[in-house]
């Protein structure tokens, strides 16, 4: 993954638009779900496999619960995707979520 603040395609010298893959990221998000990032589509294994292009992807984190759990919310095209998470699962996501704002979707709480 890049450490640098810049968007993929602009550190690669692309032009607005373009996207360079980055390596995939794969992330538990709890016992029975693994998700993966490549820079340009969000994907989510589990269940049923659900699609998010970062073009049309927006994510809200709410607040933990009483009992440590957060709701993660991947919004696309007016439809809100839950991914609920406990704690150690949400610390896990952390890479995840600062990899999709380096991608320029927004992610709330």
């Amino acid at each position: 993954m890049r450490s640098s603040c810049l968007p993929a395609s602009a550190a690669a010298g692309l032009a607005p638009g373009t996207f360079a893959v980055m390596d995939l990221l794969e992330v538990a998000a709890g016992p029975n779900r693994m998700v993966t990032f490549d820079g340009r589509v969000l994907e989510v294994f589990g269940g049923s496999v659900r699609r998010f292009h970062v073009r049309l992807l927006s994510v809200t984190v709410s607040g933990p619960d009483k009992h440590g759990n957060r709701n993660v919310v991947l919004r696309q095209a007016g439809t809100d995707n839950s991914l609920p998470v406990d704690e150690p699962a949400y610390e896990q996501l952390q890479p995840l979520l600062a990899a999709l704002k380096n991608a320029g979707v927004p992610v709330a709480g």
